[in-house]
């Protein structure tokens, strides 16, 4: 896979997720991304493993008792809930640059799943972007300092 359909599938998520996270089960999501990173990542790996996209590790760590999860594939870090946090960074970040992200200590990796108890929004989700035109969609991004940065704009 390229760059440019990990770029779409990742934005493809996060606009959904921007959509019904009201409407999924469990409720928690409804403040996302504010303390969903991990289960969003989890949702997110799923997807992209089903485009296609492997070696894929889910990361987490802490910083001031508060944790964080985010993906790494091949050495990209790929974070669609760092938003949440004051000193975070874009809704969507793709990118080589760990600054932020070596701000978690204690950080360990462990390969995706979807837990049972995630199975439900899963399927939500999965329903929801087969059954809307976002994936046609073109995302607007710009480049800051040779890492992509996302805006999403819904019309």
């Amino acid at each position: 896979m390229q760059n440019y359909d990990l770029k779409n599938e990742v934005l493809k998520v996060r606009n959904v997720l921007e959509i019904i996270h009201k409407e999924l089960d469990p409720p928690y999501f409804n403040n996302f991304p504010k303390g969903t990173c991990g289960d969003t990542s989890d949702l997110l790996a799923q997807w992209l493993i089903e485009k296609g996209f492997d070696n894929i590790k889910c990361v987490c760590g802490l910083k001031n008792e508060e944790p964080h999860a985010w993906l790494e594939l091949n050495g990209l870090i790929i974070d669609i809930t760092s938003d949440q946090f004051d000193d975070g960074l874009s809704p969507v970040y793709i990118g080589r640059n760990r600054d932020f992200h070596d701000t978690f200590k204690e950080q360990n990796s462990t390969e995706p799943i979807i837990p049972p108890y995630l199975t439900n929004a899963y399927k939500q989700f999965h329903a929801f972007i087969h059954e809307t035109d976002l994936h046609k969609e073109q995302p607007k991004q710009y480049v800051l300092n040779n890492t992509f940065f996302y805006e999403f704009l819904f019309y």
